[in-house]
């Protein structure tokens, strides 16, 4: 008998999953009746399996677009509609993100990723963000507003600061109902930055427990739930900071990063 599971486990730096499956071969000796069995670490394995299944599906679903759009302007040769050829370029835009997303991933996952500290605002990256989103269609009918900054500034890897908080913003708006408000902040205290992310919404007892655990997801679809894993991975491995968030009525839903105010001090735990 095979089965496979996980279970959470105490480790140094928290509550983690562990990827197990287990193989049970009962067997004789004289009349005694024994149970053999074996438990093998399959983690790594599954990692690079919902990473494969999350990069074909998101890159076979915008391509797919790209090809839908191709097509429309092909067959219509004697019109130039501006808005279609700009919503290829999006997608195209959104495909090479994608790709530059897994690759990442991947670098990540076997320690061979290299960070890039540049000295910035976090207004401003609030700011890019709040732009960024705003025209996405996750935002339809929501609204991003920047509230207290703190005015900076900090050195950190700014892409992987950006794709950290994007995450969370993404996930925000998917949890704000049309109507809402997901708001971003950025506060100081002891020489560090924190970064908050907060949504009128309430996740349920038993999705908090697994928030991020590879592979988790709330909308249950094999392969999703990276966002969610890639903000400790980049956030805490990476940019030496600490990822968490608070989720209660009627506050609502807040995740944040904290980082360092430089590269090179002591690991936030």
């Amino acid at each position: 008998m095979v089965r496979e599971c996980s279970i959470l486990v105490n480790t140094a730096t928290g509550v983690a999953p562990l990827d197990l499956r287990v193989t049970a071969t009962p067997f004789s000796v004289g009349s005694d009746r024994f149970m053999l069995t074996a438990i093998e670490d399959i983690g790594r394995s599954n990692r690079l399996a919902v990473l494969q299944r999350a990069f074909f599906h998101d890159v076979l679903n915008t391509a797919g677009c790209i090809q839908g759009y191709t097509r429309y302007v092909v067959g219509d040769e004697q019109s130039f509609n501006q808005e279609v050829c700009q919503r290829i370029t999006s997608l195209s835009d959104q495909l090479i993100e994608t790709i530059q997303t897994q690759r990442d991933l991947v670098y990540a996952e076997s320690g061979d990723f290299t960070t890039q500290p540049v000295a910035l605002q976090p207004r401003r990256v609030l700011e890019e963000l709040r732009s960024q989103y705003q025209g996405h269609s996750v935002a339809e009918g929501r609204r991003i507003e920047v509230g207290p900054v703190w005015e900076g500034p900090i050195v950190t890897d700014e892409r992987l600061l950006l794709r950290v908080l994007g995450n969370m913003l993404k996930n925000a708006l998917e949890a704000t109902a049309p109507g809402g408000t997901v708001r971003l902040e950025c506060r100081w205290n002891e020489q560090r930055c924190t970064f908050a992310v907060q949504n009128p919404g309430v996740m349920p007892a038993d999705v908090q427990l697994q928030i991020f655990h590879r592979s988790f997801s709330t909308k249950g679809e094999a392969g999703r739930g990276i966002g969610t894993y890639s903000m400790r991975l980049f956030g805490e491995r990476y940019l030496g900071g600490k990822v968490g968030f608070v989720s209660r009525a009627p506050e609502g839903t807040t995740f944040t990063l904290t980082v360092p105010e430089r590269p090179g001090t002591t690991p936030i735990v």
